[in-house]
């Protein structure tokens, strides 16, 4: 077996992203980590910007996405910042039911995630992320790793 840091010694950090991402949770995005084996992380972040995330180190980043608990309107913004560039920034004006989402897709019907495609963005240095939101109950979910 090939050590990960040869088989990946080609693959750069990107320097831009799709923006304006959402993906669809229906009231329940805490659901999602436990089914995909990524980490959720409750934010409350009183409407300023909080740096939930600060990763340092060289991996790869999986999944990134965020999204309000049931009956909890407001609006969430999520910006990614990989090796000292912000890849996105994008504010959901209505966290309810959808959020943004920076890396991977996850397609959710109910309880149920119908898919999950992950991304590899790979990042030398680490990356932050910061979620505004005034929602009592908005969840970060994540999943990256580490180079050995």
């Amino acid at each position: 077996m090939t050590a990960l840091s040869t088989v990946s010694a080609g693959i750069k950090p990107p320097t831009s992203i799709p923006q304006d991402t959402t993906w669809f949770h229906g009231r329940n995005p805490d659901s999602v980590g436990p089914r995909t084996g990524a980490e959720s992380l409750l934010c409350t972040g009183g409407g300023v910007a909080v740096e939930e995330l600060n990763v340092t180190g060289s991996g790869y980043l999986q999944l990134l996405c965020a999204g309000n608990d049931a009956s909890q309107t407001n609006s969430i913004n999520l910006t990614l910042t990989l090796d000292g560039v912000e890849l996105y920034n994008y504010t959901h004006p209505d966290g309810e039911l959808d959020g943004p989402i920076a890396a991977g897709m996850v397609q959710l019907s109910g309880q149920l995630i119908n898919g999950v495609t992950l991304d590899a963005y790979r990042f030398e240095q680490g990356f932050t992320v910061d979620i505004t939101t005034s929602a009592t109950a908005c969840y970060l979910i994540y999943k990256y790793y580490l180079d050995s």
